[in-house]
């Protein structure tokens, strides 16, 4: 069984009288240990996509599975739910709390997936150490670059065990070597922790460090087979 199944899946949204077609039945299944990449013009419906798998809203029609979970017409509580214990979200920006150091970003977010504080804080400090950050443990945003902030937005991201990762273009503000690094922990953590990840992204330069390609253009998806030909 997939850990994330996209089956059949239309969103759609109103521009003045027309209706635009974000999602145009997209079906896409990922496997835990697995790292897609999905790449697209702005605009492709590749923002659509991530939401609707994050459980941050619903399709117009489709089914959407974690594990065996179907979370299609989930009730917002329960979508929460969700998005607390099953989905992980690592976004564009690294979004963490200015007045929090590094291990606090983590206890904050282990807290709310309701573990235990000495629990969150033991878990805290040892994805810290994974993701090579333990001796800034302590730092806030502020004293951090911008790679390592990254690399604790993807540590809170983890620290609920999620099944689905979601990756929202983790490397725009980063330069090419320190892109590489993110990207490989993404890939090196998935395939670890046997979480199925799904990375939107514009920087070609990374994908070959994904498991799959994927291509969205107005709202439909292609697979891509050569790396070579993304750009096509």
């Amino acid at each position: 069984m997939s850990a994330l199944a996209l089956h059949d899946l239309c969103v759609s949204f109103g521009d003045g009288d027309e209706q635009i077609a974000a999602l145009d039945h997209v079906s896409l299944t990922v496997d835990g240990g697995e790292l897609v990449a999905v790449v697209g013009a702005s605009g492709s419906g590749k923002s659509s996509l991530l939401a609707v798998a994050g459980a941050l809203r619903s399709p117009d029609s489709g089914t959407v599975m974690i594990g065996d979970v179907d979370i299609t017409n989930a009730t917002p509580s329960d979508r929460a739910t969700v998005r607390r214990t099953k989905v992980g979200f690592v976004f564009q920006s690294s979004n963490l709390f200015e007045a929090l150091t590094a291990i606090d970003q983590l206890i904050y977010m282990g807290r709310l997936a309701g573990m235990s504080s000495r629990d969150a804080r033991a878990e805290a400090a040892r994805l810290l150490d994974v993701v090579g950050l333990a001796q800034k443990a302590n730092r806030r945003p502020g004293k951090l670059s911008g790679g390592e902030r990254q690399r604790v937005g993807t540590a809170r991201a983890l620290i609920s065990g999620p099944a689905v990762l979601l990756v929202d273009e983790p490397t725009s503000a980063l330069d090419h070597s320190r892109a590489l690094d993110v990207v490989t922990l993404l890939r090196d953590l998935t395939h670890d922790r046997g979480i199925a990840t799904v990375m939107v992204t514009h920087d070609l330069s990374v994908v070959e460090l994904a498991d799959r390609v994927v291509t969205m253009r107005d709202g439909r998806l292609g697979e891509i087979a050569d790396f070579t030909r993304v750009g096509d």
